[in-house]
């Protein structure tokens, strides 16, 4: 989020804030993206994955890319179709 805590428009400004808030708080423990060996990416559509990975790649040095792993939210706890939820 923004200072006001407002999220900017859009799903590349979204990426871009979310791996500058990322970069901020490796920067407090001395640490930078290429230290990062690990990423798991939750989308809320894997549809934008594009978009999001446009971003994404530019904040890792030289290419140099942690393993990750990523899943879109849509569809997970919906119900089959046709029937109610579990529960």
């Amino acid at each position: 989020n923004r200072p006001d805590g407002t999220l900017p428009d859009g799903l590349e400004a979204q990426a871009r804030q979310t791996m500058d808030n990322i970069a901020r708080v490796l920067k407090g423990q001395g640490l930078a993206f290429g230290d990062v060996v690990k990423c798991t990416v939750m989308l809320d559509d894997m549809k934008d994955w594009p978009a999001f990975n446009k971003v994404y790649v530019t904040y890792f040095p030289d290419g140099k890319f942690p393993a990750r792993s990523a899943f879109g939210a849509d569809g997970l706890g919906a119900p089959p179709s046709g029937g109610d939820p579990p529960g």
